[in-house]
């Protein structure tokens, strides 16, 4: 592929040699001039996004410190709602009347 070797730079000089040969640009031309701004806003964003990357690659491998807090209180919940639910179907035995014939 033409683009395997050649790095941001490079390509974005070819493509704004390219539009200023195939295109009727002035020098003078606002439309050059933006579409330049929006390439520097359009790297520095992707800088910025960049490390926002990196910083949540950090973030994710990080231990959570309340994991083995969490695991318990968890397996305390489990149990609270098991004996909840234990009351529950013994209350609605209790409310069902027999059926009569």
């Amino acid at each position: 592929m033409l683009w395997q070797n050649t790095n941001v730079q490079e390509m974005s000089l070819f493509i704004l040699l390219w539009i200023k040969e195939h295109t009727p640009f002035r020098k003078d031309s606002k439309t050059a001039q933006k579409f330049s701004d929006n390439l520097s806003h359009s790297r520095e964003r992707l800088e910025t996004l960049k490390a926002q990357l990196e910083t949540a690659k950090v973030e994710a491998v990080k231990e959570f410190p309340q994991e083995q807090e969490l695991a318990e209180k968890t397996e305390r919940l489990g149990e609270l709602n098991a004996l909840l639910d234990v009351g529950k179907s013994d209350k609605v035995m209790m409310d069902e009347e027999p059926d009569e014939k």
